[in-house]
């Protein structure tokens, strides 16, 4: 009965002995896991494991983690209603990653205001990355005003920095080109068909447009003036119907050509001087190691 009970209590102590080392190898094995499943883009699996070592790992950085991931996964709303940059630790980087899912979301005030909290402090990468992404939601809403602004307020923290320099130069020469003004294209296309749309670079869909009006109307009054009344008023409603919508192309094309004036300039300024990666704010190696 001795030997029974003494071999009992061998085999308790062997399992709580197992019991607290797999215990305490639990986060060096869940982050390898995590690891494995980041590096394969399985990132809705990433956020679920890393959301259990978050028991163990109350690290900024694991958080910031776990909506990075949401970003790569596109779930931006997630990241912008959920992740409270304001109290991280980690400054920057968390409104950055805010900033960015707000300007997936086409939200570009609200892109602009993320990173309002945060002031240049004379670290040229840190001040660098603040412009630009500063920039990118004002380059997009096409608010050249507030591009001018904020070149001013951060000129005295870059002086003759060459990024700085070649940057502004390029942001003055978007400004210059200036955009279309859609009330001018329908204006214009009221006046003479097609203008408005050549006047934004449309010259094709000009043509057309000013064809369609100019057909129907022609032959209206060809069908008026031999004698077939009935068939020239039904000419001339089309052509009525064609000239209206001839002055909403007006107004749109004016918008469309802004509207990838403004995307080509935020990716040439992302190709020049670099598209933001949330990576770069956190060695994800590092923390799953």
């Amino acid at each position: 009965m001795k030997k029974f009970f003494s071999a009992f209590i061998a085999v308790l102590i062997c399992s709580t002995q197992v019991s607290s080392a797999e215990t305490e190898n639990f986060p060096a094995m869940q982050k390898k896991f995590i690891r494995l499943l980041y590096n394969e883009k399985r990132y809705f699996d990433s956020i679920a494991e890393a959301r259990r070592l978050q028991v163990e790992d109350k690290s900024p950085e694991l958080d910031y983690f776990i909506y990075m991931n949401y970003f790569f996964s596109e779930q931006y709303r997630t990241v912008v209603t959920r992740y409270d940059y304001t109290g991280s630790q980690l400054g920057l980087c968390a409104g950055l990653l805010v900033s960015e899912s707000y300007l997936k979301l086409g939200m570009y005030d609200e892109s602009f205001r993320a990173l309002s909290v945060y002031k240049y402090s004379g670290i040229r990468t840190e001040d660098m990355q603040l412009f630009l992404r500063r920039t990118a939601p004002l380059v997009l809403s096409g608010d050249l005003t507030a591009i001018e602004n904020e070149e001013k307020i951060a000129e005295p923290f870059f002086h003759d920095d060459y990024n700085f320099t070649s940057l502004r130069e390029e942001l003055g020469r978007f400004r210059e080109a200036g955009l279309k003004i859609p009330l001018k294209g329908a204006f214009l296309s009221a006046l003479i068909p097609g203008l408005g749309q050549a006047y934004s670079g449309y010259i094709g869909e000009g043509i057309v447009s000013f064809a369609s009006v100019a057909a129907t109307a022609l032959g209206g009054i060809y069908l008026r003036n031999n004698g077939r009344e009935g068939y020239s008023y039904t000419m001339f409603f089309f052509s009525g119907l064609f000239y209206a919508g001839n002055i909403y192309g007006g107004w749109n094309s004016a918008d469309r050509r802004n509207r990838s004036t403004l995307l080509e300039e935020y990716r040439l300024i992302n190709s020049r001087y670099g598209a933001y990666s949330p990576e770069a704010c956190i060695d994800a190696d590092g923390l799953l190691r």
